[in-house]
């Protein structure tokens, strides 16, 4: 049992060493941080620890979740695919949502409760 718990630590610290330098930083400012983690997906982390993802198929890409105070995000989406993209939406949380009013029409589940704050 002493043995595992330092097994369990080296093996955590070689994953998240492995993760962070497979990832390639494409786009970084103040507010989000853009990585590319396998081909034609990136993630996007924001200073005040949102995520979202990019998606990028063959005819069109997809942006899952807007997170919260990324300004320009629409522009930063643009700047990552040259495609033509959709805006997916998990839930309508702020952490999740917070960056719609970016967008012309992301796509929320009908069943979604609706967020006043988010929808504004």
């Amino acid at each position: 049992m002493k043995l595992l718990k330092p097994i369990v630590l080296i093996t955590l610290l070689i994953v998240i060493t492995a993760v962070g330098v497979s990832a390639q930083v494409v786009f970084k400012n103040s507010e989000v941080i853009v990585s590319k983690i396998e081909k034609n997906v990136w993630v996007l982390e924001t200073n005040d620890n949102t995520t979202m993802y990019i998606v990028e198929g063959t005819k069109k890409a997809v942006l899952i979740d807007t997170g919260t105070k990324t300004a320009k995000l629409d522009s930063i989406v643009k700047l990552v695919t040259k495609k033509p993209f959709e805006v997916l939406i998990t839930h309508v949380h702020p952490d999740h949502a917070g960056n719609m009013h970016y967008f012309k029409k992301p796509w929320i589940h009908p069943a979604t409760p609706s967020c006043s704050i988010c929808l504004e």
